[in-house]
Parts: structure tokens; C-alpha cells; sequence
């Protein structure tokens, strides 16, 4: 049977002359799975790559974007039918997916393009899409990966590869989006890539390359919340690229690389306003760098660091907390960050008139003399060097940084605001 028959039985035309039952919401939209799975004979290579994985989700969609006659319960229930490990369906109807890496990929940009569906049809009749699913801790790879057009979408206690991959993603659009108590690599992975989101909140996550790229390639998002966080690569190139972050909120998040970036790849700058961060890279392997490559044309009003380390190891000379140049940023506040050390590339800093370093704790000692006098000679000048290290209104700023705290979305933007004013002030 081809796939133009089987589409049109799926649509309701039977066999002539035939009797048989009327298909349950689930059956339909499994059978309309089935059919996609089986035209991907084989997935492009590479499908974390941008431009694959949009061609893989466009071929899925186009397939998708006519079925209408579907509601949010009946893709929740379809998510919940489906999720599960490979023990869990040995008997059932649809375990071969679970061998198959290429149709659980497939099948979650299925779901993504189901969302998709569901978000337009209800934006077009002024209707509110709001999905809210617990997957009491089964698997679900590739969950939603490509929806192009959210309004809310939370998920808690699921597990899976690269589920939310590129939401958002290509000109696509996300209100809020929820994430916690989830397991597995890639989570977020270049979600906003070229879109925009409102709210991106993730928490209690475990799993290398989680939100990898967020509103990277020209694309935004208002406020991002990272919380609780165990995986290396987390935020690693968020925003790069001509992507704007208006305020990062990254709390208690262990592993290498943490909002690391590349130095030399991006032609346009990261902008993001204001980075809050607290407790980030505690106790873990002595060579590791969060923060590392941080600063690389990065355009920000504030980055303020809270008891944050790079190692437990002590005296290790070298243990950067940020590398690389600061031409774009206003401010860098820094609280209790016993082993860290402030690295910062020297013509950068000179080039930057506008800087001001704030540390009530920053380890080892002057680290920014020791690093100049490293590379410049023990008797170079170093009187124009530190005449950068100022210090204005750090009270006022300290204290309403001091109140971005909790989940309260609306609150923590107007606090951002007050931020970027006293910044601009004082500029």
C-alpha cells in the first residue's frame, strides 16, 4: 500500500463494502506515525546539525500539518502510550520502535510537529495551548525535538536523548517552556536557534549539552533559568552568534565547560544582558574550566559570579574561572569564588574603557597583575593596567541582585530592569 492510500484510509475512507470499528484517537495517530517512520528508510547523518535536522523535521511536518481532528488530551495520551524503556512495550504492538534509533527519532519529530499542529490551529481560533505532562519516569527519545510554534509547554519525569532538540528552532516561537526532573543528553539542544522564546526554565537535570546553544544564530529569549544541573556543557555557546539573552539565571550546576564557548567560530556577538550566577562548578575534576571561553565577544551589562569555583584543588595557579576578553561588558561582581581566578585577555580589558571589576573574594590574589606581568614582563607599567579596576554603586547594585531569587518570571525581568538601569547610569 502506498503512502497517499494509506493517508487517505487514515482520513476516514474504508473499503468498500467492508465493516470495521472506528479507530480510537490513539490508533490514528499511531497508524499516521507508522506510515511517516517507514518513508525515513534511512535519517540523514548528523542529526544534530541545524540544517539536517530542519530538513528532517520538514518532511515530517508536511506529512502531519493537514490531520486536524485531534485535542491536547489526545497528544498527551498519545506522549504517555508511547513512553516507556524497551523492557516495558517487549510485548506490545510497537516494540520494534525501541530497537530502532532512527524511528524513535523520527517518531519524536512527530510529536514536535504534532505540537506544532495543535498550537497553530488553536492560535488561529485565539485559544490557549497549554501541555502539561508528568512521564513518571519513563523514556521518551526525542521528545517534541522541533516544534516549531509553542505556547506552554511543561514536562517533568521523563528520560530520553535530546528531548526538546531545536524547539523553538528556525523562525519558531515558545512562551514557556518547562523542564524538570529529566535524564539524558541534549536536552534543549539549540532550542530558539534562530527563533525566539519568552522563558526557558530548566531544573533538576542530569545530562551533558542541556540548553547547548539556546537563542543561538540571531535568535532571543527574555529570561533563561538554570537550576540544579549535573552535566558538562551546559549553556555552552548559548546565545551565540548575534543571539540576545536578557537575563540568565544559573544556579548550583555541576560540570566542565559550563557556558564555555568557542573563541574564534562567531562573527557576531553573544548579547547577553545580565548573567546571575551562583554556586556553578563546585567540587569537581581538578582540570576542568566552567566559564571557559565566557567572555569571547561577549556583549553584557553585568556578569555577577556567587561561590563559584572552578576546583576544590587548592593553589592550582591556573584554574580559570573566565577566559578571554571583556570589550562589551560594564560590569563583573564577584562574591566568595575562594579558588577561582579572574583571567581576562589583556588588550581586551585595555580596549574596554567602560569595565568595572567588583570582588570581595577572587582567591589567589591579584591574578589580573600576575597574568599581565606573566606574558608583559615583571617591569612593565602597570599603572594604566589597574587604573581599570573601579568600583561604583556596587551597594545599590549587590542589593537588588541580591533579590533575584525563586521562579517568580514577571518579577525577575522587572528586577533585571532595575539592574540594566543603575548599570546605564553609571555608564
Amino acid at each position: 500500500m502506498n503512502q497517499a492510500l494509506a493517508l487517505k484510509k487514515l482520513k476516514g475512507i474504508k473499503p468498500k463494502g467492508v465493516k470495521v470499528r472506528d479507530q480510537t484517537k490513539f490508533e490514528q495517530l499511531f497508524n499516521l506515525a507508522k506510515i511517516v517512520m517507514s518513508g525515513f528508510n534511512q535519517v540523514k547523518p548528523n542529526k544534530f546539525l541545524d540544517i539536517t535536522f530542519k530538513q528532517n523535521f520538514d518532511v515530517v511536518y508536511d506529512q502531519v500539518k493537514s490531520v486536524s481532528d485531534f485535542s491536547k488530551n489526545d497528544l498527551e495520551t498519545f506522549v504517555l502510550s508511547l513512553s516507556g524503556d524497551i523492557e516495558d512495550h517487549s510485548e506490545n504492538t510497537f516494540s520494534d520502535i525501541y530497537f530502532d534509533d532512527n524511528k524513535k527519532y523520527v517518531l519524536g519529530l512527530f510529536t514536535g510537529a504534532l505540537l506544532t499542529v495543535l498550537t497553530k490551529r488553536n492560535i488561529k481560533q485565539n485559544k490557549k495551548t497549554i501541555i502539561n505532562i508528568d512521564g513518571n519516569n519513563q523514556r521518551f527519545d526525542y521528545l517534541f525535538a522541533g516544534a516549531r510554534q509553542v505556547d506552554q509547554l511543561v514536562l517533568k519525569n521523563f528520560k530520553g536523548e535530546g528531548i526538546g532538540q531545536h524547539l523553538a528552532a528556525f523562525d519558531g516561537c515558545a512562551n514557556l517552556v518547562k523542564f524538570s526532573n529529566l535524564k539524558g543528553n541534549s536536552i534543549l539542544f539549540r532550542s530558539a536557534y534562530g527563533g525566539n522564546m519568552d522563558i526557558l526554565h530548566v531544573e533538576e537535570i542530569k545530562g551533558d549539552t542541556c540548553i547547548y546553544g539556546v537563542a543561538s544564530n540571531k535568535g532571543s529569549a527574555n529570561l533563561v533559568i538554570a537550576k540544579n544541573i549535573e552535566g558538562s556543557l551546559v549553556g555552552a555557546h548559548l546565545a551565540n552568534d548575534g543571539g540576545k539573552v536578557k537575563l540568565l539565571l544559573i544556579e548550583d550546576v555541576l560540570g566542565d565547560e559550563i557556558l564555555g564557548g568557542l573563541y574564534s567560530q562567531y562573527l557576531d556577538k553573544t548579547f547577553i544582558d545580565l548573567v546571575i550566577s551562583r554556586r556553578v562548578g563546585k567540587k569537581i575534576l581538578e582540570d576542568s574550566h566552567p566559564f571557559k571561553g565566557l567572555t569571547y565577544k561577549l556583549a553584557s551589562d553585568l556578569l555577577y559570579f556567587e561561590d563559584s569555583d572552578p576546583t576544590e584543588i587548592e593553589n592550582m595557579k591556573w584554574a580559570r574561572f573566565f577566559h578571554a576578553s571583556t570589550r562589551s561588558c560594564d560590569f563583573i561582581i564577584s562574591t566568595a569564588c575562594n579558588n577561582a581566578s579572574l583571567d581576562l585577555d589583556f588588550f581586551g580589558f585595555l580596549e574596554n574603557n567602560n569595565l568595572n571589576i567588583y570582588s570581595s573574594k577572587f582567591g589567589r590574589g591579584d591574578l589580573i597583575e600576575e597574568y599581565y606581568g606573566y606574558f608583559y614582563g615583571k617591569s612593565s607599567d602597570m599603572s594604566r593596567f589597574k587604573s581599570k579596576l573601579k568600583q561604583k554603586n556596587i551597594p545599590e547594585l549587590l542589593s537588588v541582585i541580591n533579590t533575584i531569587k525563586g521562579n517568580d518570571y514577571e518579577f525577575l525581568l522587572n528586577q533585571a530592569n532595575k539592574i540594566k538601569q543603575i548599570v546605564k547610569y553609571n555608564k
